[in-house]
């Protein structure tokens, strides 16, 4: 896209890009303009826009919104290719030491190492098109020593600690159902609640989508390898969903349809939205 183009999208008043040009009427702010449409501002709107919107779940594009919406306003107006690693690292120690906003009264506060890293891939994603684009000629981000995240070591609960966790699940009446399948080895949360009765065969269940939530509700969408999976389930697991299906039926023929829309197992309208 010329810089041109990306003036004229700015332009409108709702633009997310509006508010980083000068809207004076003379030539030398037209000129000025132009300058501004080559910054790492623009860039990331196109990137959002030609990539993150399209391509990605609509809760990823809003965490993807909100990690930008930290940047520095004035790195954000600089042009691409002034744009040095030193300028990105400092970026990166400012938002370690006072890049979030307190809630209460929004007085500036550190943020976490995973929020600063986040943002510092999501910055380098763009510059990594920028170079595809023919933009910039490299990366400036790689040598911007983002910082690292310590890995905490993860324990496994062992099969008695499992067991001990169901037995005291309390609350809805499909909770215990819901840790016993749960308790099978690669499940996501979003997969499981998403898993319908026909996908439940021969001792195993076949993962073939997932739930998410978004402002618009909770919908289904593609697996992250869009491919499907079986994952083996526990014989536990297997006596729990027989027990779960029993009851389900059960408070089907007393609330009707309702009952299946809004249990464990899930049936969605047409549009794949659950009600």
């Amino acid at each position: 896209m010329r810089p041109e183009d990306v003036v004229e999208k700015a332009r409108g008043p709702r633009s997310p890009l509006h508010d980083q040009f000068d809207w004076d009427d003379s030539e030398a702010a037209r000129k000025w303009r132009l300058h501004q449409a080559r910054s790492l501002a623009a860039l990331l709107e196109e990137f959002m826009e030609r990539h993150a919107r399209k391509k990605l779940a609509a809760k990823t594009v809003r965490r993807y919104e909100a990690l930008l919406g930290y940047l520095d306003q004035g790195l954000l107006r600089m042009p691409l290719n002034e744009i040095t690693p030193l300028h990105l690292h400092r970026e990166w120690q400012r938002l370690l030491e006072s890049g979030g906003r307190s809630r209460r009264d929004q007085r500036p506060r550190p943020l976490s190492l995973k929020a600063v890293r986040n943002i510092a891939g999501l910055v380098s994603a763009a510059f990594g098109r920028a170079v595809k684009w023919g933009l910039v000629t490299s990366n400036p981000v790689t040598h911007s020593e983002p910082p690292k995240c310590v890995r905490q070591p993860v324990a496994a609960l062992t099969a008695s600690q499992i067991q001990a966790l169901i037995d005291a699940a309390s609350g809805p009446w499909c909770i215990k159902t819901f840790l016993s399948v749960a308790a099978a080895p690669g499940c996501r949360r979003g997969e499981l609640l998403a898993l319908r009765w026909s996908d439940i065969m021969d001792g195993r269940a076949v993962i073939s989508r997932s739930l998410t939530q978004t402002k618009d509700g909770l919908q289904f969408k593609p697996t992250k390898t869009d491919k499907p999976r079986a994952v083996a389930l526990l014989a536990s697991a297997i006596t729990a969903l027989e027990e779960h299906r029993r009851q389900d039926e059960q408070s089907a023929e007393l609330w009707g349809q309702f009952v299946r829309q809004h249990g464990m197992m899930a049936d969605e309208d047409q549009s794949g939205t659950v009600s």
